[in-house]
């Protein structure tokens, strides 16, 4: 078989991305019963009239439609013979083989291109050459044409593009830019606006890859190196956007744009290395201040934003936390650092069960996750003991629930609310021992955690006033009324006002020695020993503050006198009334001490009487010999009614 080969080099502005559709020139076969020496040249294609001629012209469309160009390589014509008379055509290059719908046999060999006809004599193959040629500057003609017509129209989208990126309509800008794009992918500036474009509606990944793809395309493209600068600020990465702001500078020097991103992103490493500083001191507060500062320049860096998540959970601002971790859950739900924040809030609001399984659904997506690893050990551990601890006490093994509780407390000590409730059932457990000043303690242990525990509170409060501290029971009861104004709380209230109320008047069966169910014969018995004690005459010689701290003992001696040996009066002062408030309708400033203690020992005007000296007490007529023991005499020694005390000397009572 002879075959003759034209090559044709392919048109420069034709690529494998973007190029027309080409109609190819159809050889037609010679006939079959001529010689194969005898000069041939091929028929031209009659013209079809009327309805015909349409449809010849609509194949003709559908043929050029199944010609396209795929290779960037120079194209190859070969005219050879084909034993079976057929004409046959072939793609170039390395792209795909297609054939006219008119002729459906194709060739898989690759790199040319080439139409088959029978082997005929020179000037046959001179006529075949040179209408090949004729094609093939047809075709380059058409497709410079349509390639011009590809380029304006890419030129109009960007235009509307930027119209509407000026009016603020980013999505609607995007979706222009992306058709300018894929009608001319090679032009820089189409992807450096579409990246502009994703910046604004915060897709910083996406726009770091379009300022990529420009700087690929187009090497001296400045604006494209600073654009992707700025990516790489906002995604926080400011040791890149270095980087690549020294290739910029490099191609522009002194550029004001450049040094204002190098400024930048120097400020944003500075920030990064206080953050660091921060946290190694375990100071989250000064930490997230600087996050702060750090994501105003790397607005669209998610790796901070969970790790200013993280520490807020340190500083017990779960919903703060837990609000940015969702925020970014919405755009990846597979960010394992963002579920593990979010299983951390769950466990330190008292939450485990859900917790578990977002620490589960962590060590699923990544098995090496260690933060989550040792949460999740610490919250099942913490979970186990106070269960064992409530069982404990539901069972009334007192003890062994305290132990179970104090070991709970030292598991996590940063899971403030659950350890805030273990105080709590600890300070129960401690109050069923009666052991009232450790259960205030892990009360205000519970409180110091969570301000607003209703039940460390009502507690505590009934543990101040067993231990007749009525001032802070008082102020617990009030807060508990500000947490919960239910009828309940308020009786509580007026109920340890009362008894604060009591507890500032004198007590007077304390000041003289008998409890509240003391007899009539036990308030006498006691009131002549004490009243021997303190009256004033004895004391004469001594210090003028020992004289006043006696004569005010004497005093409320007199006073509780007084008031317990009167019938009604005892019963108003067990109620509450206080015999020293001037609202109360009674006071004791008219009440002199000193006849009452005659009046208990002798009845009349003489009385006892100490002498100056207090070295005797005279027997005048007011006493009685009748119950002193022994023979009376003149005189009786004081330091022997001291000595002996008033029960021991005297026998008997008031007289008369």
């Amino acid at each position: 078989m002879k075959s003759v080969v034209a090559a044709f080099p392919t048109p420069p502005h034709l690529t494998s991305r973007s190029r027309p559709s080409l109609s190819p020139v159809l050889i037609e076969r010679p006939r079959s019963n001529r010689s194969q020496t005898e000069t041939q040249t091929p028929r031209p294609r009659p013209r079809p009239s009327g309805s015909s001629s349409k449809m010849a012209e609509q194949q003709q469309m559908e043929v050029e439609k199944d010609f396209l160009y795929n290779s960037e390589d120079d194209d190859v014509m070969i005219i050879e013979e084909n034993p079976k008379g057929a004409e046959r055509w072939r793609r170039g290059s390395g792209g795909r083989n297609r054939t006219s719908r008119s002729s459906r046999s194709r060739s898989r060999s690759g790199g040319t291109q080439e139409f088959r006809i029978p082997a005929t004599t020179d000037s046959h193959c001179h006529t075949a050459t040179s209408h090949a040629a004729a094609a093939t500057a047809a075709a380059a003609a058409a497709a410079g044409r349509c390639a011009l017509r590809h380029d304006k129209l890419a030129e109009r989208k960007k235009n509307e593009g930027n119209e509407l990126y000026k009016t603020k309509e980013y999505r609607d800008a995007l979706r222009l830019y992306t058709q300018a794009i894929d009608l001319c992918p090679d032009c820089a500036a189409y992807y450096s606006n579409r990246s502009a474009c994703y910046m604004m509606l915060g897709k910083y990944t996406e726009a770091l890859n379009d300022a990529r793809e420009a700087v690929r395309l187009d090497k001296t493209f400045v604006k494209g190196y600073i654009r992707v600068a700025k990516c790489n600020i906002a995604l926080g990465d400011a040791t890149a956007a270095l980087s690549v702001l020294r290739e910029a500078g490099e191609l522009e020097a002194g550029s004001k744009a450049v040094k204002d991103e190098v400024s930048r992103a120097q400020a944003l490493i500075r920030y990064q290395d206080e953050i660091e500083k921060a946290f190694g001191k375990g100071d989250y507060r000064t930490a997230i201040f600087h996050l702060d500062r750090a994501l105003e320049f790397a607005v669209g860096c998610r790796a901070m934003k969970i790790r200013k998540a993280e520490y807020l959970v340190m500083l017990q601002r779960y919903s703060e936390a837990q609000e940015m971790v969702n925020e970014i859950l919405q755009f990846d739900n597979t960010n394992v650092d963002a579920i593990y924040v979010r299983g951390m809030c769950l466990y330190y609001q008292d939450n485990p069960e859900v917790a578990f399984n977002h620490f589960q659904h962590v060590l699923r997506l990544a098995p090496d996750h260690h933060k989550a690893k040792e949460v999740y050990k610490k919250a099942k551990q913490l979970k186990q003991k106070k269960e064992e601890g409530n069982e404990a006490f539901r069972r009334g093994r007192h003890q062994e629930a305290l132990t179970l509780y104090t070991e709970a407390l030292a598991i996590d000590p940063l899971n403030q609310v659950t350890n805030a409730k273990l105080y709590f059932n600890r300070a129960t457990v401690n109050s069923k021992l009666n052991r009232l000043e450790q259960a205030t303690e892990d009360c205000t242990a519970a409180i110091n955690l969570d301000d607003g525990y209703l039940k460390a509170f009502l507690r505590r409060a009934k543990c101040n006033q067993q231990l007749e501290r009525h001032e802070e029971a008082v102020r617990d009861y009030e807060k508990v009324l500000r947490l919960d104004k239910s009828p309940e709380h308020k009786r509580m209230l007026q109920e340890a006002k009362v008894q604060l109320k009591r507890s500032k008047r004198k007590d007077y069966y304390k000041i003289l020695g008998v409890n509240k169910n003391a007899t009539e014969d036990e308030i006498k018995k006691n009131y002549k020993k004490m009243a021997l004690v303190h009256h004033p005459d004895r004391h004469s010689s001594a210090s003028e503050q020992d004289k006043r701290d006696h004569e005010v003992k004497f005093k409320e001696i007199g006073e509780a006198y007084s008031v317990l040996t009167d019938t009604k009066k005892r019963a108003m002062y067990d109620r509450g009334h206080d015999f020293n408030d001037p609202d109360g309708g009674f006071a004791h400033e008219d009440i002199d001490p000193s006849q009452i203690f005659q009046a208990f020992f002798g009845g009349g005007q003489g009385g006892y009487t100490f002498s100056n000296q207090g070295g005797s007490i005279p027997a005048t007529r007011g006493l009685s010999r009748g119950w002193l023991w022994g023979a009376p005499s003149p005189e009786v020694s004081i330091s022997s009614l001291a000595k002996e005390g008033a029960v021991g000397l005297l026998r008997g009572g008031v007289r008369g």
